[in-house]
């Protein structure tokens, strides 16, 4: 009981990381602008071990983001792979009923972010790049270029 309200703890503990992951891809997840990218990330997380327990602490999380800096992923990654299960558990504790949930990814520090980047085409460097590109592409390139769009802008 708590404030004078009962709150089930039953579903908190019986559904484990990969059915709440299911779960937020089929809700949450499908109607985001980055939906896919997201899909990859949450299909990652699902195949990890952790994704099979229900029971979930910081320190769990904190080994989850140890695990794959060491394994050569960078902080950035980790830190969005991060980002959606700490958002999972905002979702369900505030959206799903699961009033009795903590998360877990609030009780570590996260990675980083990757220092900003400044990148220009250097004296040459587009002619090659333009010459090694189907020709197809270059008009293409050179608007990428003229208007900083990224791949995904251009596409959409």
């Amino acid at each position: 009981m708590d404030r004078g309200i009962i709150v089930s703890r039953k579903e908190v503990e019986s559904t484990t990381l990969s059915e709440a992951l299911d779960r937020y891809e089929k809700e949450i997840s499908s109607s985001k602008k980055g939906h896919r990218r997201e899909k990859t990330r949450i299909s990652i997380c699902k195949n990890h071990p952790l994704a099979k327990r229900a029971s979930i602490r910081g320190n769990d999380m904190a080994f989850y983001k140890d695990e794959r800096l060491k394994a050569g992923y960078s902080a950035n990654t980790v830190r969005l792979e991060l980002a959606i299960i700490s958002h999972l558990f905002e979702i369900a504790r505030k959206e799903w009923g699961m009033e009795g949930l903590t998360n877990p990814v609030k009780a570590i520090r996260m990675p980083s972010p990757p220092a900003v980047r400044d990148r220009r085409l250097g004296p040459g460097e587009l002619e090659k790049l333009l010459e090694s590109s189907f020709e197809d592409l270059n008009q293409v390139i050179r608007f990428a270029l003229e208007t900083a769009m990224r791949r995904g802008e251009l596409a959409g």
